[in-house]
């Protein structure tokens, strides 16, 4: 019997992790599993499933703790294993998912070098959502004390990574200078 929850931003090779745990400990891989866009009674019913069923990992974004009060700790206590999947490397991340908002593609199906526009507001604004949410992860895995398996992505990823993506922009992009890894510190 195993559950696992990983508590996780956007654009930290999420996808690929779950997948892993999956594969590895043969469980059912339930992605997404409080998506912000679902009704709140799918949520209820999503919860309820979780209550019921061994064998699961589920990874859920700041943004999807709404869906049911309360529910980031429902799965703390539901969960024999929690982690914490986050980038070290906030610029790539937020590039990253910048990418993913011109594209309309989160999971790296292009092979050949795309050329994509330099369009800062939605740099910045995709900056600040990314922010935001780790300020709200970090919340989370200070209130739940032992319950904390910090884990970066680059720590554990492969080459090739699949967080990277073959892209050529039109100028030089923002930078930020937010650091993820100095929220992190034990205190």
């Amino acid at each position: 019997m195993r559950k696992i929850t990983v508590f996780t931003n956007y654009r930290c090779a999420s996808t690929w992790f779950t997948d892993t745990l999956a594969q590895i400990h043969k469980l059912e891989n339930l992605g997404e599993w409080f998506h912000h866009g679902a009704p709140k009674i799918k949520n209820l019913s999503n919860l309820n499933y979780l209550q019921q069923q061994d064998d699961w990992v589920l990874k859920i974004m700041p943004n999807q703790y709404g869906a049911i009060d309360g529910l980031a700790d429902t799965l703390v206590e539901l969960s024999d294993s929690v982690f914490y999947l986050l980038r070290k490397d906030f610029n790539s991340q937020v590039t990253s998912w910048y990418i993913s908002s011109l594209t309309n593609d989160f999971r790296n199906s292009w092979h050949d070098t795309r050329q994509l526009p330099n369009k800062p507001d939605l740099w910045h604004l995709r900056e600040q959502q990314l922010q935001d949410y780790t300020l709200e992860l970090e919340a989370v895995w200070r209130k739940h004390g032992s319950a904390r398996e910090l884990i970066w992505a680059e720590d554990i990823l492969v080459r090739p990574c699949p967080v990277e993506r073959a892209v050529e922009f039109e100028g030089k992009l923002p930078t930020s200078e937010f650091d993820p890894t100095q929220l992190f510190l034990t205190r």
